[in-house]
């Protein structure tokens, strides 16, 4: 027993360790980055197979010192906290950040001039106007605030907002469903979670916990709350929209309106002036008619097309996925309408990923949460391959076919496992995956 405890406490330690060289490697470096990545995950998938369980205060300090070190540096895989603080910044200057795309500001009338132009010379696509949602939107103006025209005291602020999300949901279930505790410790720990929620500073992170909330609330059959806290998670991001008819086919009778009302009053009522100055139609038409990055079918019809037309498809296959991805996910939500929502809202998500033309690394972050849940732990294996797409920054920029192969075919096999560890669809008591 005590050299068990030894070799518990030395892989802990090597955990937290490994996230303080991962917080410093740059995206260039991409052989060094998969090196400690892998090792990460591989403690982290020891700890699941062996059931390792804390208590609930080692937990919290675990927890928290794997998200430690990356306050100490700027994000090292992602730029995006550039437009995060831009479009902050425009809420502090009293300008609504929707409709306007950034490279057309005159920042010469801002207070601080100087910190507008360095967010505006890191931003990507500065031609394109703003697309997060309100709430989120919110979290950026409080970082711009707080920032005092730094950098990374901007970034810290993002990440400690993330931050009190994720604790947030922590002492939800410890006091809500605390027999679920070891879950959302096995989320939080993953190091796809860690790394590009805290580190990275993608706000999928923070829309967890609401979405969680709404699944729970939804599984105890308070459909009001329910309602509230689905719209809160697409306040921030956009993507819990396509579980509606994971709800909708769910909910019986009466259930199922209060649901609905809830829901649509207050999305309705905090984004539809959103949509009507925020070009949101248009970010969301590039998003299917032009952006293309570590795809998986796409790819493959993609190159197809190419072959037979003698050019760049993606006006047209773009689109046509995306059709076909709507049509399964009526169809997923239908047939899984009697087993758990978040096995059904995780086949949902697989779906629309797989079919696709953009899947960044920080898009597993919601597959993980609802694998853990839903007991569907060798989907987990995506949130390990799913950073072989960092290869595509590798010189030249682009997909790199063998890494590609390498990150979707173990999530195809995963997903045939899973089927055969028991079938998709069905019914099944609980998801009980760690045990205290």
């Amino acid at each position: 027993m005590k050299a068990r405890r030894i070799f518990l406490s030395l892989s802990v330690l090597i955990y937290v360790l490994l996230f303080i060289f991962l917080a410093h490697i740059p995206r260039s470096a991409f052989a060094e980055m998969i090196i400690i990545y892998s090792i990460l995950f591989a403690l982290y998938a020891l700890g699941w197979y062996k059931n390792v369980a804390f208590s609930i205060p080692a937990l919290v300090i675990i927890i928290l010192a794997v998200r430690l070190p990356f306050f100490f540096n700027l994000p090292w895989l992602s730029d995006d906290f550039f437009r995060f603080l831009w479009d902050g910044l425009l809420i502090t200057e009293g300008l609504i950040p929707y409709g306007v795309a950034p490279s057309a500001v005159d920042t010469a009338t801002f207070a601080n001039p100087q910190f507008a132009e360095t967010l505006l010379s890191g931003m990507n696509s500065p031609e394109f106007a703003s697309v997060y949602p309100p709430l989120n939107q919110l979290f950026f103006a409080i970082a711009s605030f707080l920032s005092g025209n730094n950098l990374l005291q901007g970034v810290n602020v993002l990440r400690l907002l993330i931050l009190l999300s994720e604790g947030g949901l922590f002492l939800y279930f410890l006091f809500r469903f605390r027999e679920k505790i070891w879950l959302i410790a096995a989320y939080l720990l993953n190091p796809l979670v860690v790394a590009e929620g805290i580190g990275n500073v993608h706000f999928e992170a923070a829309m967890i916990p609401w979405l969680a909330v709404g699944f729970a609330e939804f599984g105890a059959k308070n459909f009001a709350k329910a309602g509230i806290a689905w719209s809160g998670s697409i306040l921030i991001k956009l993507t819990p929209l396509m579980i509606a008819p994971v709800f909708w086919f769910q909910a019986k009778g009466r259930d199922r309106w209060v649901f609905a009302l809830v829901a649509a009053v207050l999305i309705l009522t905090l984004t539809i002036p959103w949509f009507l100055v925020s070009g949101v139609g248009e970010g969301l038409g590039l998003y299917f008619h032009h952006f293309e990055f570590n795809a998986s079918v796409y790819y493959l019809v993609g190159w197809i097309g190419s072959q037979w037309k003698g050019y760049n498809v993606i006006a047209t296959i773009g689109p046509g996925l995306g059709l076909l991805a709507f049509v399964l996910i009526v169809f997923i939500s239908w047939k899984g309408r009697r087993i758990l929502p978040e096995e059904t809202a995780l086949l949902v998500y697989l779906v629309f990923y797989l079919l696709s033309t953009t899947v960044h690394p920080w898009y597993g972050i919601i597959v993980v949460y609802l694998a853990i849940m839903s007991n569907r732990p060798l989907i987990l294996v995506w949130s390990f391959t799913i950073w072989f797409s960092y290869s595509h920054y590798s010189d030249p920029f682009g997909p790199k076919w063998l890494w590609l192969v390498a990150e979707y075919i173990p999530l195809h096999m995963a997903i045939i496992l899973e089927n055969r560890r028991r079938k998709w669809f069905q019914s099944t008591a609980g998801s009980a995956l760690l045990r205290g």
